[in-house]
């Protein structure tokens, strides 16, 4: 897919200083998602459907916006000396305490209109708190190295992921199994423990210069490696799995797209030693379901929408225009191909038909509205 043109949402600097490009497209498509994963579809009218996914979407922006930007706030000196960009660092006190406040009231205000009980206020609580904690000083767990990373799997997928399947539940009046419970949000906690070591993993150098301790400085890169082989990978994809079978909805989509993306995911993790034929090795360490969640889900839930309710497929095309995704500018660029070698390759024959059709039926009607009249048609021949 390297010569599918991207598409690219505009950039607006102010969301720059929220880091949006590091979560919008991201987190956001993901947590929609679970929201599609866990709904009942069929129960709800499309209007209350998008609704309440508009609501959460703006409690993702406010949440996920007040946890990058508080991180921001106080990684100040250690961004600057590992040389990242910190845009917190150019603002006042005052700004960045007004810029807090109103993101925390973006993440709260949808809950006004979204049904919530006793619990959704506690899962709530605890997402909010849980971003101070991890990056707050005397506390700031992010430097607790294992305790850091497990706070950061409980605000990034653990919390968000129960909040709002919770959420769906409530919308649709559905009790949640205990075993669909367990299973999806044991999967979240893998998923969020594996994605966090593998950034770790991915920004050591940085965090090194900058002299933050994380888990991989503290325990070594070969450990955190074998630890994602060995457990954390292979329990998230069981899990995942088991996940789609106890919540029952779309259990062929889902195995489908996760068989066809972890065989498609593969094959850049498999080493192969060409002086040794048999040498071949599967690197686990760089298997990564992040994709998966963020394109190939909401993607597969929408194309199952569409064909059950025709009017999805032009909200799948405002949903591209605010998510990019791959997969669907794969498919308008095949239809854009399509149509190019199918219609305009051969426009010009259609023109030239048409043009012969109009122009001699205009000369025909001029020739026999003058017989009527009485008027000889003009001869050149007779002129000269």
């Amino acid at each position: 897919m390297a010569d599918i043109p991207k598409f690219s949402f505009p950039e607006v600097r102010w969301l720059q200083t929220l880091r949006y490009h590091e979560w919008w497209r991201f987190k956001v498509p993901f947590l929609l998602g679970i929201y599609f994963w866990q709904v009942d579809f069929g129960s709800l009218s499309m209007a209350n459907f998008w609704l309440h996914a508009g609501l959460l979407i703006v409690w993702m922006f406010g949440a996920a916006g007040f946890g990058y930007f508080v991180n921001d706030c106080f990684d100040i000196e250690q961004d600057a000396a590992a040389g990242k960009p910190n845009r917190a660092g150019s603002l006042s006190l005052t700004n960045r305490w007004l810029i807090a406040i109103g993101l925390l009231q973006v993440s709260i205000l949808p809950w006004a209109w979204l049904p919530f009980n006793w619990f959704s206020i506690v899962l709530i609580v605890l997402h909010l708190l849980s971003f101070l904690l991890y990056s707050i000083q005397p506390v700031r767990l992010k430097e607790r190295y294992y305790l850091g990373a497990i706070t950061d799997a409980l605000y990034s997928y653990f919390l968000p992921v129960w909040l709002v399947a919770h959420t769906a539940w409530l919308i649709t009046d559905f009790e949640g199994k205990v075993w669909q419970l367990i299973t999806l949000v044991s999967w979240a906690m893998a998923a969020g423990l594996r994605n966090i070591i593998q950034h770790h993993i991915a920004d050591r150098r940085k965090d090194r210069l900058s002299g933050t301790a994380n888990i991989i400085n503290r325990y070594g890169l070969r450990f955190n490696v074998n630890l994602l082989r060995g457990m954390l990978i292979p329990l998230e994809v069981v899990l995942f799995a088991l996940a789609v079978h106890f919540t029952g909805h779309y259990v062929q989509l889902l195995y489908g797209l996760l068989a066809f993306f972890c065989l498609w995911q593969l094959l850049p993790v498999v080493r192969v030693n060409l002086r040794q034929s048999s040498n071949v090795r599967l690197d686990l360490g760089l298997f990564t379901l992040n994709t998966f969640y963020e394109i190939y889900l909401p993607f597969g839930f929408l194309i199952a929408f569409a064909v059950a309710e025709p009017w999805f497929w032009l909200l799948i095309i405002l949903y591209h225009f605010f998510f990019p995704n791959p997969l669907i500018s794969f498919i308008l660029w095949v239809v854009a191909l399509v149509f190019h070698h199918l219609v305009l390759r051969w426009l010009w024959i259609v023109r030239l038909i048409l043009s012969r059709i109009v122009n001699y039926s205009i000369h025909y009607t001029r020739v026999a509205y003058r017989y009527s009249r009485g008027i000889k048609p003009y001869d050149p021949r007779k002129q000269a």
